[in-house]
């Protein structure tokens, strides 16, 4: 897609036109055209870690390093999300994209690894639905990095070309993320992703994750 700052949507009161204004001086709605809104990640570095550092204390992770050791590696695991939207360089976002998955991986391992021992340690075992509950949680944060790295794919050619080809043919509508919506004329002439259905479904996960905890 194309953006000019100078045009506010053809003048059209679209979903997020009263956000034009901005709030403190940050244009919310144009930083989401734009596909880059740095403020969802810095409130991730701070809600999911203090989220991260909730499910360790309950699954009883109570060593102060630990937990300053998770909620570090959550932070971590944002910035490289931020950095990841505003790189040109694809190979990097890349490396920068799985590096984000390394600290993920590494603070929930903290959590599951207290988890598991303290089922192990333990002779009555904790009902079923505790395990779904660990599970699901891991699930949903997942997809906050399944959200990028469709993202990515979208905008790598080999992974443009084997797996997009059918969604182009079809005007996008099997693939949500890069549907092309005629009422919000965001053009899509280039292989990205489409912003507002990014931001949508980001919104969705992070309420989703905190219903869940």
């Amino acid at each position: 897609y194309t953006y000019d700052d100078s045009e506010d949507w053809n003048g059209v009161n679209e979903w997020g036109g009263d956000l034009n204004k901005g709030c403190f001086g940050y244009k919310y709605h144009n930083m989401i055209v734009k596909g880059k809104n740095p403020l969802r990640f810095i409130e991730y570095g701070f809600s999911a870690a203090i989220m991260l550092i909730a499910i360790a204390l309950i699954n009883g992770v109570t060593d102060i390093n630990l937990l300053a050791s998770i909620g570090v590696l959550t932070v971590g695991c944002q910035m490289c999300g931020l950095v990841v939207e505003y790189l040109k360089d694809v190979k990097l976002k890349w490396i920068l994209h799985f590096n984000g998955w390394l600290l993920f991986l590494c603070a929930y391992g903290i959590i599951y690894h207290a988890f598991s021992k303290a089922v192990a340690n333990n002779s009555i075992k904790p009902p079923e639905f505790v395990y779904v509950i660990v599970v699901v949680l891991f699930l949903l944060y997942s997809c906050f990095g399944l959200v990028q790295l469709t993202e990515l794919m979208c905008e790598t050619r080999f992974f443009n070309f084997l797996c997009c080809n059918a969604c182009k043919k079809g005007n996008g509508k099997w693939c949500p993320a890069c549907r092309n919506v005629e009422e919000t004329e965001v053009s899509r002439k280039s292989a990205r992703c489409n912003p507002l259905y990014k931001e949508m479904v980001y919104v969705i996960l992070s309420l989703g994750a905190k219903l869940v905890l």
